[in-house]
Formats: structure tokens, C-alpha cells, sequence
């Protein structure tokens, strides 16, 4: 299943921006989206693809009735 390249956007913003030590004080979502954005273009020039994984299967709880 592909990942939407603005979803890997958001993925990375929001990553970026829960890294306090790395980011300036005052820095907003709004800026690591486009710190975000810059690191997507440079994956696809250099032919990275990104997938999601499938949905894991729901949680068993062994011995209980099916």
C-alpha cells in the first residue's frame, strides 16, 4: 500500500517539530512542513519510495471464544 507523498509530508513535519532540542525556539508546525516538504523532493530525486504497511490483524486474547 503506498503512503500519499502529503502524508509523508505531515509524517515528517510532525517528527521534525516534536524534536525540541533540534528546532529554534518559537518554531510553528507550519515551518517543519516545509523543512518537511524539502526532505520529500530530495527523496524522490534520489528514487526513494515509501509503502505503509497493511493493517495488522485485531488483537486475540488467548482463551477467549471466537
Amino acid at each position: 500500500m503506498t503512503l500519499a507523498r502529503q502524508e509523508l509530508i505531515e509524517l515528517i513535519a510532525f517528527a521534525l517539530w516534536r524534536q525540541i532540542d533540534l528546532r529554534p525556539r518559537r518554531r510553528s508546525l507550519d515551518d517543519a512542513r516545509l523543512w518537511a516538504e524539502k526532505v520529500v523532493e530530495q527523496l524522490e530525486r534520489s528514487g526513494v519510495s515509501w509503502t505503509r504497511d497493511a493493517p495488522a490483524p485485531p488483537h486475540r486474547t488467548p482463551g477467549a471464544d471466537a
